[in-house]
Parts: C-alpha cells; sequence; structure tokens
C-alpha cells in the first residue's frame, strides 16, 4: 500500500479493515460452510478486535485513516517500531 499519492485513501484503508474483519471472524470458513450446508458453530467463532495490536508502517493518509477506524474498533496501534497506544 505505498507510493499511492492522493488515490483512494479512504478506500484502501476501508478494504483492509474489511480484510481484518473477514480473517478475525473467519467469514471465508462461515461462507463455505453455508455453502456445503455443514454449519458447524463452535468451528465459526471468531475473535473480537477489541483489544488486539495493529502496527501501522508509516503515519501516511491511508495508515492515519486506518487509525481512526481501529479507533473505532477498539484496536491497540502500533506506529513503526514505537510503543504500543490507544488508536488515535
Amino acid at each position: 500500500m505505498s507510493n499511492v499519492p492522493a488515490y483512494g485513501d479512504a478506500t484502501v484503508a476501508e478494504y483492509a479493515a474489511l480484510l481484518m474483519l473477514a480473517v478475525s471472524r473467519k467469514l471465508r470458513q462461515a461462507m463455505r460452510a453455508v455453502d456445503t450446508g455443514k454449519v458447524i458453530t463452535a468451528e465459526l467463532t471468531g475473535r473480537d478486535l477489541r483489544g488486539r495490536a495493529l502496527r501501522l508502517l508509516g503515519a501516511g493518509r491511508i495508515g492515519r485513516h486506518l487509525a481512526g477506524i481501529a479507533r473505532v474498533f477498539g484496536l491497540l496501534t502500533h506506529r513503526g517500531l514505537s510503543h504500543c497506544s490507544r488508536a488515535g
């Protein structure tokens, strides 16, 4: 996600957030289970994002937008190699 000056800052950040949600909620596995009719909810329990950590490499427009989204989900952010803090 580098060298994308002034193009789709919000779009890229929102897509990154979407991917985090999909992974944390096992969306792909859930969709496959529904398609095959073999839904076992115990195997589809995802993880909350709140309290988890997100490392942001760089503080450009995309990173700042993603940090704002992270704040909504209660993620802890790491920027570069610095210490961890609440997003924002």
